[in-house]
């Protein structure tokens, strides 16, 4: 399981492509939010992904700085002839995407016809993607409908967190994974500002890993660079004592096999 980070900082952050990772597994590639813009056609290009590989696209929740890339997207995937696509999420989730699609990219959908699914995850759902693997939705805890993932192949597990607050339900999901890949938007002294904005800091995600007993943690949705980069690794190292790294774009870890 080859996991890729195409965009790891929050929505007001401009030394970073908003939030997307990509996972290779199966000959396929995962998406698991497509960042905000075009920028994840750029993304995807200087991290070699081939775009006639991604089949499957995991929503987490509607805000533009997860799922605005959708449409650029699905247009670089007509152009390259790309044989299906599949995107998951909420059914709130869906609903505002494919709302927003109707006005930015009208007729899509009617391009791409039975090419194009929509698939409605409910938390606690597993979707087999092909061979082994599979992910889990789960419910998290931010402003509006949000699902976490799970993504499992051939014995290898990595857990992304999607916008959320502490979750006890991530924690149980995520259970022993070799990768938990948490949100991390500030530092404790910003708790008010966190439980407002339906956020997590590098404790709380910190606490997520070593309460899942997660074999390593990544932050990502870096909020302001300069302010906290520094700050939420020592925070989150003086809780989690396994290996810890703060994300940065196209950043690529390697799960391997340990049977």
């Amino acid at each position: 399981m080859r996991v890729t980070f195409l965009g790891t900082g929050a929505a007001a952050n401009p030394d970073r492509e908003q939030c997307s990772v990509a996972v290779e597994a199966e000959q396929q590639t995962l998406l698991f939010d497509v960042s905000s813009g075009t920028g994840i056609l750029r993304q995807l290009c200087a991290a070699g992904v081939d775009n006639s590989t991604i089949r499957h696209v995991f929503l987490s929740h509607s805000h533009f700085d997860h799922a605005g890339g959708l449409p650029p997207l699905m247009l670089a995937l007509m152009e390259c002839g790309s044989p299906s696509l599949t995107v998951h999420g909420a059914r709130e989730t869906l609903d505002a995407v494919r709302c927003s699609m109707y006005d930015e990219l009208p007729g899509v959908e009617q391009w791409m016809g039975e090419r194009l699914a929509w698939d409605i995850m409910d938390s606690g759902e597993v979707f087999h993607v092909a061979g082994k693997t599979r992910v889990e939705a789960v419910a998290v805890d931010h402003t509006v409908p949000c699902l976490g993932y799970v993504a499992r192949d051939n014995g290898n597990s990595a857990a992304f967190s999607g916008d959320t607050r502490f979750c006890e339900r991530l924690i149980a999901a995520s259970e022993g994974c070799d990768l938990l890949v948490h949100e991390a938007a500030a530092t404790e002294d910003m708790k008010e500002w966190l439980k407002m904005t339906g956020h997590s800091s590098a404790r709380d995600a910190a606490c997520a890993a070593r309460d899942a007993g997660a074999r390593r943690l990544v932050l990502t949705h870096i909020d302001r660079e300069s302010k906290y980069a520094g700050d939420l690794l020592e925070e989150a190292s003086s809780v989690f004592d396994g290996p810890l790294r703060l994300a940065h774009d196209l950043m690529t870890i390697t799960i391997s096999d340990r049977r």
